[in-house]
């Protein structure tokens, strides 16, 4: 199998590279970027950058508690190092070249085929419902959510969404909690035969870091409008609910490589609330260049500590 995973691993990396330089490309070619020259904006976007970075422990640990809850635990240390490398491959169009690599890394270390299905599976719904869940708390704290959600614009119709969505998601977590209880035993078992699930607290956690990734996020480009736009008042609930549920529509977007477009515009929409449309703009364009360094850095960092780890362990 790991001879078998390591050369499908290296053509997926050599394919997420050039992805990624595609997309690089496209994006700067695309924005001026001349408000981001000066010292005021490479520090802002660095900051923006450093928050993003935080989601790769935060992940780490949401996917460690999954999988202990399905009696698989696995290090903190590999599985950060899993999600560094293998999240490089988002830039691929599908939406699918970073679950491959990431399960790819998973399998050649070790974790079990059943419990990497299940986690995933269970990572993916946690991962919508908390940023639906954040971005609607978000908008709430938010001093112009009411207002937005009033709007018989686009704006007012895609967040009116987001919270139906919401809704839908806790009332189908509910009916499938209570449901499973109305299931024969019989029929419980062969289902945990076939597919393990977390137990309730271990979900709760990892639904609870999902959300602190969102928040951690939305810190970041609070601090990157106070940076770029001083002497404005910036709405740190607002600023986090544009990206977690620009997120969202991101993430299902078919074919878009790290939700390119598709966060941008409803990101956008969002701060439309509160900023005037270059300033908006100007957030915008800096968020997406933050995720792009950030992502970087941690694609390399995670490379760096695994060969660190290999010549830790090959040294007698």
């Amino acid at each position: 199998m790991k001879r078998l995973l390591r050369p499908v691993g290296l053509v997926l990396g050599l394919v997420a590279t050039a992805a990624f330089v595609w997309y690089a490309a496209r994006v700067l070619q695309a924005q001026d970027l001349s408000r981001f020259a000066s010292a005021r904006g490479v520090a802002a976007v660095a900051l923006a950058a450093l928050c993003y970075a935080t989601i790769i422990p935060t992940s780490a640990f949401a996917w460690g508690t999954l999988l202990r809850g399905v009696g698989a635990p696995h290090p903190r240390r590999s599985l950060m190092e899993i999600l560094a490398i293998s999240q490089f491959a988002k830039y691929i169009p599908g939406n699918v070249g970073a679950h491959l690599g990431r399960a790819g890394m998973a399998l050649a270390r070790g974790v079990a085929p059943r419990a990497l299905l299940s986690s995933l599976m269970t990572e993916t719904g946690l991962a919508v419902a908390a940023a639906l869940l954040t971005g609607a708390a978000g908008m709430a704290l938010s001093g112009v959510g009411p207002d937005i959600f009033h709007d018989d614009g686009p704006l007012g119709h895609g967040l009116a969404t987001a919270a139906w969505l919401l809704a839908a998601v806790l009332l189908c977590t509910l009916a499938f909690k209570f449901g499973m209880r109305l299931v024969p035993e019989a029929q419980r078992t062969r289902l945990g035969a076939q597919f393990d699930l977390a137990p309730w607290p271990a979900a709760l956690r990892a639904l609870a870091a999902y959300s602190l990734n969102y928040v951690l996020i939305g810190v970041g480009l609070w601090g990157m409008a106070c940076v770029l736009l001083p002497g404005q008042a910036h709405d740190l609930g607002l600023l986090i609910a544009a990206f977690a549920l620009a997120w969202v529509a991101g993430f299902f977007a078919p074919g878009a490589p790290a939700g390119l477009g598709i966060r941008e515009a409803l990101m956008l929409l969002v701060l439309r609330a509160a900023y005037p449309a270059p300033d908006a703009l100007l957030l915008v364009v800096g968020m997406r260049l933050a995720t792009i360094f950030a992502d970087v850095a941690i694609f390399l960092a995670g490379n760096a500590a695994v060969l660190h780890s290999r010549r830790r362990t090959a040294s007698p």
